[in-house]
């Protein structure tokens, strides 16, 4: 297997890495040095509409094409070019999608025996929570950004933390909004109980900040923090809507995450809510079983084996020229 990307893996890997470069003066696989024999390989891309040519590659190769993408997408303007995602899907041997909802709505249009589920995870170790640490923190980990509710996590946190004086929060990223970001939170009064850490994505570097969490709270936008959250056992607290990346459709409301749908006092609420250790373990004890049963590395890489699967199936069928 040779995996072709514009970044070089963060560490070693068992297949062969090929750094992908783009020719913007060419169309088709020719403007890619992507080594895809179409009588014999497989390639599976994302669909990204803004690159002409790799959407040349989808609607003119003959050999195998497998999309891997969200489905239709969430944000409002996904509306409008939901006939041009339907056209690829169409043309391609087959789609897989990251969730069994993005699947079901390309289903309502296109044979279902071409569509699979390889729900997004990460391969991640066994997870053992250190006993010894206290959880006394509400968690947010990822990037800094306006569409991520973080101004309303941190005036909700000074309405907890005016009644708790125990707890505190952690902020775990990097971005844009870092600087007013501070400016809130010492505004806000309890800027002694906010901690800001430099982001990390690797599950060591989470670790000592997931086995000290209550819950880990996305406002606006949640994403793979889900499956880390649920990794480590820990709920999520978020807030229903169209603006989530897919993985939003892991939460489960009252069973491994809390949702509010009002502003910020309503999300002071909810937090406090899992105060309650009883309710806390309840939903953590959730949060894993989830993980375990359904984002296991195992599930998603069946999806992609399914699909595989199919296209070789396609091959032996099609007629000899």
């Amino acid at each position: 297997m040779i995996v072709c990307s514009q970044e070089p893996p963060k560490s070693p890997t068992d297949f062969k890495w090929m750094h992908l470069q783009f020719d913007k003066k060419k169309f088709g696989q020719h403007a890619w040095n992507i080594p895809f024999d179409v009588e014999n390989d497989i390639l599976i891309t994302g669909l990204d509409l803004r690159n002409p040519s790799l959407l040349s590659i989808i609607f003119s190769s003959r050999g195998q094409v497998v999309i891997w993408s969200h489905g239709f997408g969430r944000r409002w303007g996904s509306f409008f070019i939901r006939p041009l995602r339907l056209i690829a899907a169409a043309r391609v041997t087959a789609s897989i999608f990251y969730t069994e909802s993005g699947r079901d709505q390309f289903a309502r249009w296109l044979a279902n025996d071409k569509l699979f589920v390889a729900r997004n995870t990460i391969a991640l170790a066994c997870f053992e929570a250190d006993p010894t640490v206290c959880r006394d923190s509400y968690l947010y980990f990822g990037d800094y950004r306006d569409e991520k509710g973080l101004m309303e996590l941190l005036d909700a946190f000074a309405v907890v933390a005016a009644e708790h004086p125990s707890v505190r929060l952690v902020l775990v990223g990097s971005g844009s909004t870092e600087a007013s970001m501070k400016t809130r939170a010492n505004r806000g009064g309890f800027s002694d109980r906010i901690e800001f850490h430099p982001r990390t994505n690797t599950p060591e570097g989470l670790k000592k900040f997931l086995d000290r969490a209550i819950a880990t709270v996305s406002p606006w936008h949640v994403g793979l923090s889900v499956v880390q959250s649920f990794w480590a056992g820990v709920p999520v607290v978020t807030r229903p809507g169209n603006r989530h990346a897919p993985e939003f459709e892991y939460c489960v409301e009252n069973e491994n995450s809390l949702f509010y749908r009002g502003g910020a006092n309503e999300l002071a609420r909810v937090m406090e809510r899992l105060l309650n250790s009883d309710l806390r373990e309840e939903m953590a004890r959730n949060a894993r079983k989830y993980y375990i049963e359904k984002l296991d590395i195992e599930n998603m890489v069946q999806g992609f084996e399914a699909a595989i699967a199919f296209c070789e199936e396609r091959r032996t069928l099609r007629p000899s020229i």
